[in-house]
């Protein structure tokens, strides 16, 4: 029999290719066959879509295979169609950087991301194999993990490789639009694991001491520092701790935090000086792995308490300057279904009789599950005297479990100028 004709056609959209195809077979006579690169795709139509990359080139054919009794009994192949991919009218960039902190076990994995749009964002992550060179989620070879980060960039902590392998890994983003969900995926990395952990054990805290600025007896001040895992071997516990705390106490804790080679984890210290004067404390840090301790390291701390003669502008007294209510300390979401999304508003209220000026708001942990859909329009907000503004926070889980992370709030206020929101809840399918 002669050759079926057919006309091969691609267009783009955002990181997809739609492959479309024209022949005088029907789909309910015969089933289709996409051969795009070294991947097969069934398609009981004449239309696929397909993730790809922009600016990589790709070849692919179509199979009309006639089927009679559950058989192949023909086939018709048209002709190699290749073409480089492009970005599309709405495109999503997403750009994986090489391998960081590679260890025996693990690698950190870096990853960004570039869009003319604005996509509903419900997972981003990275998916690597040692088998497959173009790892996908959809592969039982491949494995994925969950990232952690904010913004466009985020990164992910691989645990658990083999010593001395390649592994291939990329970054990737689902987008939900319509209730379906639609992967797209950047670049692929190589990386080889080292042959053998040393078992190196080191951990640094930066910085390594910390001054509070002069803070008015009764109101507080917030300040950071950072643990980080220098070595080669996962820290299963990290504390900080200190002994007479007076003024001094700490916003977050620790617990349950495991450090992989590469990750740190940010501790927030604050600074309520009840009485005038001098005060000081020492942090100190404590890093353990399944084997061994990591040496102590200590964090002085120091912060002077000043007098507060604030009595409000009525009567006489000073001005009180711009200060800062909040609402709650803590929002807790509850319980809640996978999928579905929960908004929860933080009244923020300027108590001062100067006008308040939100320096920066901004979610620490930025893990995804919580988010602001317009989180730049309160950087430089200014709320007037006795008015009050409300930040939105929504919590759109997209897995069964429990989560937290925390919103900051930096503004000119004279008595919080640093403020920490914990926020908190749980999924359920």
């Amino acid at each position: 029999t002669d050759p079926t004709p057919f006309n091969l056609n691609q267009s783009f959209r955002a990181n997809t290719a739609v492959l479309t195809w024209e022949t005088n077979k029907t789909a309910g006579e015969y089933s289709f066959e996409l051969h795009l690169n070294d991947d097969v795709f069934n398609s009981n139509s004449k239309r696929y879509v397909v993730n790809i990359t922009p600016g990589k080139e790709f070849t692919w054919y179509v199979v009309a295979n006639l089927i009679v009794d559950n058989k192949i009994i023909a086939s018709y192949k048209s002709e190699d169609t290749t073409f480089t991919a492009e970005k599309g009218p709405d495109y999503l960039d997403i750009t994986t950087t090489s391998a960081k902190s590679v260890s025996a076990q693990g690698a950190l994995i870096p990853v960004s991301y570039e869009t003319n749009w604005n996509p509903n964002i419900v997972e981003r992550g990275v998916v690597y194999s040692s088998t497959r060179e173009m790892p996908e989620t959809r592969f039982s070879d491949c494995q994925t993990r969950i990232s952690s980060g904010s913004g466009n960039n985020f990164q992910v902590q691989l645990t658990g490789l083999t010593p001395g392998t390649t592994y291939y890994a990329r970054g990737y983003v689902s987008v939900e639009d319509k209730e379906a969900c639609t992967l797209y995926y950047g670049n692929v990395v190589e990386f080889t694991t080292e042959s053998q952990s040393s078992g190196r054990v080191s951990v640094r805290v930066d910085p390594t001491s910390i001054t509070f600025k002069d803070t008015k007896v009764g109101d507080s001040s917030v300040e950071s520092f950072s643990i980080i895992n220098d070595g080669d071997v996962p820290l299963t516990k990290v504390g900080a701790y200190t002994s007479g705390r007076g003024p001094f106490d700490f916003d977050n804790q620790t617990d349950g935090v495991i450090l992989y080679p590469g990750q740190k984890v940010q501790v927030f210290v604050r600074f309520t000086p009840q009485t005038e004067g001098e005060f000081s404390t020492t942090i100190v840090v404590a890093a353990i792995t399944d084997v061994l301790d990591a040496p102590e390291i200590d964090i002085i701390v120091t912060g002077r308490g000043i007098k507060n003669s604030s009595q409000g502008t009525n009567g006489g007294g000073e001005s009180k300057g711009p200060m800062i209510t909040l609402a709650r300390s803590e929002i807790d979401y509850g319980t809640v279904t996978v999928g579905a999304a929960v908004s929860t508003g933080l009244i923020i209220t300027n108590s001062g009789d100067e006008v308040l000026k939100l320096t920066k708001v901004s979610l620490v942990e930025g893990n995804n599950y919580f988010s602001m859909s317009f989180e730049s329009n309160y950087q430089g907000k200014e709320i007037a005297p006795g008015a009050s503004t409300n930040i939105t926070v929504k919590f759109n889980p997209a897995k069964a479990g429990e989560y937290t992370d925390l919103l900051m709030i930096k503004s000119n206020a004279s008595n919080y100028s640093s403020n920490l929101v914990i926020l908190k809840g749980k999924a359920t399918n």
